[in-house]
């Protein structure tokens, strides 16, 4: 059931974020989500809904399911350092957590 706080369509999928952005499941999901695009296609704003979707502890414990599936280098807190550096996620919660 859409909330109207910034739910969207991924990879086929729906993630549905409560009003704080940091449903537990939006966040595995948002990790399946950018784990199942092919390597060969896969980019960094595959991750996205999942900055969008996590808090910065659902990050890491998803980050240590799904982290491996999707190759990139580094800890969890180095890759969402990298991809916060992005204007699309700049402002999103998780990566204003970082700082």
């Amino acid at each position: 059931m859409p909330t109207g706080t910034g739910d969207e369509t991924w990879g086929g999928q729906t993630i549905h974020r409560g009003p704080s952005g940091a449903d537990s499941s939006a966040c595995d999901e948002a990790f399946k989500a950018a784990a199942s695009v092919d390597e060969m296609q896969d980019t960094v704003a595959d991750l996205y809904p999942a900055v969008r979707a996590c808090s910065l502890e659902q990050w890491d414990q998803a980050w240590e399911r799904y982290g491996d599936d999707l190759g990139f280098a580094g800890t969890s807190r180095e890759v969402l350092g990298n991809i916060c550096l992005a204007p699309e996620v700049a402002d999103e919660a998780l990566c204003q957590a970082l700082n």
